[in-house]
C-alpha cells in the first residue's frame, strides 16, 4: 500500500492458489475507492466477480460489441457492428448478481423481446462499479483506450497474469490469409474494389515459405489513400446492410481494411507466417507505455512474473518499481508437491534433431502416459516438433494443439478418458488450460520435451534488436532463457493448481542438467534416467 501511495508500480510474483485476486483487490480498495481489474480473456472475469462479492463491493465488467450484440452469434470483430440505425439502441439498468458469461447470454436472450441493447446496458451499468473487470485491449490498445474514455486515474489498476505482457505484440497483430481476401472479394459489390482485392490476392503466391516461424517480407505492401478509401466505402456499406438485416456476420472486408491500416502504424513490420500475411510491431515496449504514466496506481501480478530487470529492460518500464516475490515468504509445501525426473539422453537442440531422437522422445512419452495416474501435459517447443512426435506415438490417446483448439474441446475430450495433451510453447494449451475437479488438478504429469526457447525467426531477431536499441547489447538470458523459463513454469502450473496438488515433472532434455535451470525451477537433485 505504501508503494502505491508513493506512486510506485507494484510487481507481485505469487503462485497459483495463493489468493492473488482477493489480496490485490483488498490492497487496491484500501488505497482508492475503485479498482480496475485487467485480465487476458473474458473467461477470467468469474474469479474477479466472486472475490468482489466476498468483499461486498459492487462489480461490473466490459465486453466487446461482438460478445454482447443481440444480432450476432458468430466470430465477428466489434468494429464491424454499426450501432447507428439499430432498432434496440436503448439501455436498461443491469444487476450483476450472476457470473458474467451467464449474464451476457441471458441479456442477449431478452434483448429482442424487451427492446434494449445488451452491450450499452452492460457498459452504462458498469462504469461506476467499485470493481470493474476488463480485458487487455481496453488498456494496451491506444485507439480502444481513447474510444472508451475511461478515467484510469480514479482507480487502482490491477494487471492479472502479467507475464502475458511479454506477448502483447502478438496479441495486437493483424493477419490476413488467402481465404480472408477471397471471402472479402465475395462480399464486395463494387467492381473496383474487387479488382484491388484480386491484385492483393496475388501477393500470397510470392510469399516466402514460413511454416512455423515468421519471415520478414522485404517488399513493402504499397496501398494508396484512394484504394483505402475505396475499401472503406465498401466496408461501411456492408456494415450498414448487416445491421439493417439484423444479422451481423464476419465482415472480411473489415479484416483486410484493418490489416492494411495497421501497416501505417509506427513500428509495424510485415511478415509471412504459414499462408498468411501478418502485421506486427516487434517491440513490446511500444504497447506498454501506459504503465509508465506516473499518475496511475498500478499492480502487475502473476504466478510466473519475469524478474525486475527483465520487466525494466524488455518491457521498457522506467518508473520506480517495488517488486515483491511471495514465493520466498511461503513454505515450499504450500506450493504443491513435485517429483523431478531428468532424462539425460534426449535433447531438442537443433544439431541433435534426427529420426532417432524423435523415436526416443516418443518412447519416453508413451512410457510416461502408461505409468501416469491421470492426464499428461507434454510441452513441445514448436508445431514442427509436435508433428514429428505425433507420427511416432502408438497406443496413446493424444490431444494435439491446433490453431482452433478451444478449452471446451479439451475439457470434453479429457472427460472421455486419460489423455496425452501435446501443447506448443506459448500456445493456448500450455498457458490457458484449467483442468480441475473439486479443486484438484486433473493433470498428474508434465513432460517438458526440450526447452521452449523462442523460435529463431525474423520476428524474434527484430524483437531482440528493438530491446538492444534501448538497453545496449541485450543478454542471452533476457532474449531466450527467461522467456523459456516463463513458458516452462506456466506448463508446470497447469498441474499444480493448489497446495494439495502433486505432479511428476519430466525434464526431457539434457540441457536441464544445468545450475541455471536447477536454481530457478527448484530441483537441486532430480532423479536421472536414460531409456
Amino acid at each position: 500500500m505504501e508503494s502505491l501511495k508513493s506512486k510506485e508500480l507494484v510487481a507481485l510474483q505469487a503462485p497459483t492458489g495463493s489468493g492473488k485476486t482477493i489480496f490485490s483487490l483488498m490492497v487496491a480498495l484500501s488505497v482508492k475507492s475503485k479498482a480496475l481489474f485487467i485480465v487476458r480473456t473474458h473467461n477470467q472475469f468469474y474469479s474477479v466477480f466472486r472475490e468482489a462479492r466476498r468483499l461486498n463491493k459492487s462489480f461490473g465488467f466490459l465486453v466487446g460489441k461482438a460478445n454482447a450484440c443481440a444480432f450476432t452469434n458468430e466470430d465477428v470483430d466489434s468494429n464491424d457492428i454499426e450501432c447507428r440505425g439499430c432498432p434496440i439502441h436503448s439501455a436498461i439498468k443491469v444487476e450483476f448478481k450472476e457470473q458474467p458469461a451467464s449474464l451476457v447470454k441471458k441479456l442477449k436472450g431478452l434483448a429482442l423481446t424487451s427492446g434494449f441493447c445488451p452491450y450499452y446496458s452492460i457498459v452504462e451499468s458498469s462504469l461506476d462499479s467499485e470493481v470493474l473487470a476488463i480485458t487487455y485491449p481496453y488498456v494496451f490498445s491506444p485507439w480502444l483506450r481513447e474510444a472508451m474514455d475511461l478515467d484510469f486515474s480514479e482507480r487502482v489498476i490491477i494487471v492479472d497474469e502479467a507475464h502475458n505482457l511479454d506477448y502483447i505484440a502478438e496479441m495486437s497483430e493483424r493477419r490476413i490469409s488467402r481465404h480472408t481476401v477471397t471471402a472479402a472479394i465475395s462480399q464486395c459489390t463494387g467492381e473496383q474494389t474487387k479488382v484491388f482485392l484480386s491484385e492483393l490476392l496475388k501477393r500470397f503466391y510470392s510469399l516466402p515459405e514460413a511454416r512455423d516461424g515468421y519471415v520478414l517480407v522485404e517488399e513493402p505492401l504499397e496501398v494508396s489513400d484512394d484504394e483505402l478509401e475505396l475499401l472503406q466505402d465498401e466496408y461501411e456499406s456492408i456494415r450498414a446492410k448487416m445491421i439493417e438485416q439484423r444479422k451481423v456476420t464476419k465482415n472480411y472486408v473489415g479484416v483486410v481494411l484493418r490489416f492494411l491500416n495497421s501497416l501505417r502504424e509506427q513500428g509495424r513490420r510485415l511478415f509471412a507466417n504459414g499462408d498468411s500475411l501478418v502485421s506486427r510491431n516487434p517491440d513490446p515496449a511500444s504497447y506498454l507505455k501506459v504503465l509508465n504514466e506516473p499518475e496511475l496506481s498500478i499492480i502487475i501480478m502473476s504466478g510466473t512474473l519475469p524478474p525486475k530487470e527483465y520487466i525494466e529492460s524488455v518491457w521498457g518500464l522506467t518508473r520506480k518499481m517495488s517488486y515483491f516475490n511471495a514465493e520466498v515468504l511461503m513454505e515450499r509445501e504450500s506450493l504443491g508437491r513435485k517429483e523431478w525426473i531428468l532424462a539425460v539422453d534426449v535433447t531438442t537442440s537443433y544439431s541433435k534433431r534426427n529420426e532417432t531422437m524423435w523415436s526416443r522422445y516418443a518412447s519416453y512419452l508413451m512410457r510416461i502416459y502408461h505409468t501416469s495416474k491421470a492426464n499428461v501435459l507434454a510441452l513441445v517447443p514448436s508445431y514442427e516438433v509436435a508433428r514429428k512426435l505425433i507420427g511416432k506415438l502408438t497406443g496413446v490417446r493424444v490431444i494435439a494443439e491446433k490453431e482452433r483448439t478451444s478449452m471446451e474441446d479439451l475439457s470434453h475430450a479429457v472427460k472421455e478418458g486419460k489423455s496425452l495433451i501435446i501443447a506448443v510453447g506459448r500456445g493456448k494449451l500450455a498457458e490457458g488450460i484449467e483442468l480441475t475437479e473439486e479443486g484438484r488438478s486433473l493433470i498428474s504429469d508434465v513432460a517438458l520435451v526440450g526447452i521452449p526457447f523462442p523460435f529463431p525467426d525474423d520476428y524474434n531477431k527484430l524483437r531482440a534488436q528493438a530491446i538492444a536499441s534501448r538497453v545496449g547489447r541485450a543478454k542471452e538470458e533476457m532474449l531466450t532463457k527467461i522467456p523459456a523459463l516463463i513458458t516452462v513454469r506456466q506448463a508446470i502450473g497447469r498441474a499444480i493448481r493448489g497446495p494439495n496438488d502433486s505432479a511428476t515433472i519430466w525434464l526431457l532434455d539434457s540441457r536441464y542438467d544445468n545450475p541455471w535451470w536447477k536454481s530457478r525451477l527448484g530441483y537441486l537433485n532430480p532423479r536421472k534416467i536414460v531409456l
